[in-house]
């Protein structure tokens, strides 16, 4: 998603840019469909190393004259530093964006020799840049963060009237609306916030919550899990299994509250959707999460997994004074806009790219 922005930012300011990525896939699919599919090359490709893709290639950066390659997976690492180096005295310079967090070391001599090639490294947040300066075979010097962001301008109660939402989605009109959004897996935790709504429900019974999402792949039975939960505490009737939903800025208005239970998260665009969209944010001090939300000023955090703290958490939300929660709503736009919007993202990656190419 981030690099079909980019493409289509950098491309509509005149930049000489080009976009090789995988035949058929759904990334191939949108870039065709933007003005610039002229400048797409798609193959089917082997990872790491391809024998038949590499010289064709090499074969391009020395025709365009390309000063930069740009890669968002690391297994196109080695695949452009081993073009790069085939490109000869017109190698390009190679910036790597770092989007989990590394678990393993990479200081083999295979990894040492294709990311010694790297001439920037930037990570999506401040834990995974830290974790890739102590696990890659890199120049600490080269890493930097930046973050990625959201255009808040698609989101918003004053775009997608709650009323006509809530209707559209099935969603009781008078409730205070809870929600959590993303892929039905372990790991999102649904079940933790199933479970704090369990025991809140008794106190709150204008409460509802909305799960979003389509089950990851092997978490069809997590998905049973959880309507099984809901059925046998007889609180089925409270609670709306959306399954997978395109329209998010439609669906964010309708909440009031949302919920992030995630065991891990890297980044959290989920939860900048949901600060765009004017919900209270309550979410897992998980991964990222804790460098775009401030607790108590735009977001309401809790320990990652523990049910007694998100419940406490909740209550917090759930009876907090309208202006104070009003307050924290209004703190969470703006902490969108200035540090997470998509337009500063873009904006500061264009940046780097002169700064770049200014030393090459």
């Amino acid at each position: 998603m981030f690099s079909l922005n980019l493409f289509k930012w950098l491309s509509n300011r005149d930049w000489p840019i080009y976009f090789s990525c995988e035949k058929a896939s759904r990334l191939h699919q949108a870039l065709q469909q933007t003005p610039y599919a002229d400048r797409v090359f798609a193959r089917k490709t082997i990872k790491y190393f391809d024998p038949i893709s590499l010289p064709i290639i090499t074969t391009l950066l020395k025709k365009k004259t390309i000063h930069l390659i740009h890669t968002f997976k690391s297994s196109d690492i080695f695949f452009s530093a081993a073009a790069a180096s085939l490109a000869g005295a017109s190698k390009p310079l190679l910036v790597h964006h770092l989007q989990m967090l590394p678990k393993h070391p990479r200081k083999d001599p295979l990894h040492r020799l294709a990311y010694g090639h790297l001439n920037k490294l930037l990570a999506i947040t401040s834990q995974i840049a830290e974790r890739a300066k102590t696990l890659w075979p890199i120049n600490p010097a080269i890493v930097s963060t930046l973050y990625y962001g959201i255009d808040p301008t698609l989101y918003g109660k004053q775009l997608h009237d709650p009323a006509q939402q809530k209707a559209r989605f099935g969603i009781p009109s008078s409730s205070r609306t809870l929600g959590i959004v993303g892929q039905v897996c372990e790991i999102k935790g649904q079940l933790l916030v199933l479970r704090a709504f369990k025991e809140l429900s008794k106190e709150f019974p204008d409460l509802f919550l909305v799960i979003a999402g389509a089950p990851a792949p092997g978490s069809e039975s997590y998905q049973k899990e959880l309507e099984a939960y809901a059925a046998a505490h007889a609180i089925q009737d409270r609670v709306k299994f959306c399954g997978f939903v395109p329209e998010i800025p439609e669906l964010m208005a309708c909440l009031d509250f949302f919920v992030l239970g995630s065991k891990a998260e890297p980044f959290g665009l989920v939860v900048l959707e949901a600060m765009a969209s004017g919900a209270l944010v309550v979410a897992s001090a998980a991964g990222g999460v804790p460098e775009i939300i401030t607790h108590a000023e735009d977001g309401l955090l809790y320990e990652a997994q523990n049910l007694n703290d998100l419940i406490n958490t909740l209550k917090n939300a759930l009876t907090l004074s309208a202006p104070k929660r009003q307050k924290i709503i209004e703190n969470a736009y703006q902490t969108v806009c200035s540090r997470f919007s998509l337009s500063v993202f873009l904006e500061r990656l264009e940046t780097i790219y002169r700064e770049m190419l200014q030393h090459k």
